[in-house]
């Protein structure tokens, strides 16, 4: 995770819990999603670099498009997020469209929330299995609180760098850009050319 600069990870949650909460009947979907950003979530995360490390609403192979996509690299795929407006409650169905995406992608993770409650989920290797559901009102921006799920959100989440003078880590980079989902056949990088 990058130093700290700005406010905490801790800090960021009860300010996005508390934004949501109060203003919860009149936010969309799209809101829940704006508010990550303007509190500095993905930023505070090691995203910085809008359409290459976190992508919003990229259309995948088979025309789905999950809300937001992080990556390690251009093709790595570090987590999913699907976000539901503050009214609605988080389902089974939510968690399998989620499970889908992740599965799709071969992500490490897959967030699920309405800015209500987070739900983690651990999506490496093929599992897929609920980490943690957290209650982001109740979130105290002190160090101290919820300490445990911030780890784990910073575990599951944080961007990861690669060590590019590390040759294991370099082997790695290829291998994963190479059998990345995101890299799309040839024959339809050239059919959306068409278009």
């Amino acid at each position: 995770m990058p130093p700290e600069e700005g406010p905490t990870l801790a800090e960021i949650l009860e300010a996005i819990g508390s934004h949501i909460a109060t203003n919860r009947a009149t936010l969309s979907e799209r809101d829940v999603e704006t508010t990550f950003f303007d509190e500095g979530f993905f930023d505070k995360l090691g995203y910085d670099k809008p359409g290459l490390d976190v992508n919003q609403e990229r259309t995948l192979q088979d025309g789905t498009r999950p809300d937001i996509i992080t990556t390690r690299n251009s093709a790595s795929v570090r987590a999913v997020y699907e976000f539901k407006e503050p009214e609605e409650s988080l389902k089974s169905i939510h968690k399998d469209q989620l499970k889908g995406y992740v599965d799709q992608l071969d992500a490490d993770a897959g967030v699920l929330t309405n800015g209500i409650q987070l739900w983690l989920y651990d999506g490496a290797e093929g599992s897929f299995h609920n980490v943690f559901k957290l209650s982001l009102p109740a979130v105290d921006g002190k160090e101290g609180t919820h300490a445990d799920e911030r780890e784990q959100l910073v575990s599951y989440l944080d961007k990861d760098e690669w060590d590019l003078t590390d040759q294991a880590d370099v082997d790695a980079y290829v291998e994963e850009t190479q059998n990345s989902p995101l890299n799309l056949p040839e024959d339809t990088n050239r059919a959306r050319e068409e278009l």
